[in-house]
């Protein structure tokens, strides 16, 4: 039994990850919004994103690996042992 339920486990983990997947890899119509933040500054967001500059390390190896052409810069310099 205790295999059965290893093996269920197993399918439905597998079964949300790609169900997330594929939700996230649809296309989907591109719509112009404007975002309001915290101290109330509203700024315009185009339909098409450009540039995108990463607010820490690991948005920034997300942004990196997922669309290069999209990096602006590092959010930090490398130090010597990571060039």
């Amino acid at each position: 039994m205790t295999q059965n339920r290893k093996t269920r486990t197993r399918l439905d983990r597998r079964t949300v990850v790609a169900g997330l997947s594929a939700s996230l890899l649809l296309p989907r119509r591109a719509h112009a919004a404007n975002v309001t933040d915290g101290a109330g500054r509203t700024v315009e967001v185009p339909v098409r994103v450009e540039r995108v500059f990463p607010a820490g390390p690991p948005a920034a190896i997300m942004l990196y690996t997922v669309a290069p052409d999209l990096l602006l810069g590092w959010p930090r310099a490398n130090r010597p042992d990571e060039r």
